[in-house]
């Protein structure tokens, strides 16, 4: 009786250890696509931020007081889009790190049989 539901209960630890094992895995690749929308996002206001500094100095433009606030919006949303940048790589730079040296020993051969 004991052996059964022991079994039992070493099954259900089983199947709740793998759906946490998938939940996990699906909710890092789906910080990692946040993640690249993201730099997508930062790259497309670094372009507009130049575009807009390009223009504000135009002799035509210089001073006007409506491009110098567009130009503060986009450099303050481009330090915002910055820091979640920092916040989500070290995320991944921590994850990266408790992988171990196994992982990197790992990298390290297959680069160097990609040279050979």
């Amino acid at each position: 009786m004991i052996t059964i539901l022991l079994s039992f209960l070493l099954i259900l630890m089983v199947g709740i250890v793998g759906v946490m094992f998938w939940y996990i895995r699906r909710l890092i690749s789906t910080l990692n696509r946040v993640y690249d929308l993201v730099q997508d996002i930062l790259e497309a206001v670094s372009l507009y931020e130049e575009h807009l500094e390009k223009v504000y100095k135009m002799d035509t433009f210089y001073g006007d007081s409506t491009l110098e606030g567009l130009l503060e919006h986009s450099k303050d949303l481009k330090k915002g889009l910055q820091r979640i940048v920092q916040t989500i790589q070290s995320f991944f730079d921590e994850a990266t790190r408790e992988e171990g040296t196994d992982a990197e020993e790992t990298r390290e051969e297959e680069f160097d049989t990609e040279e050979a």
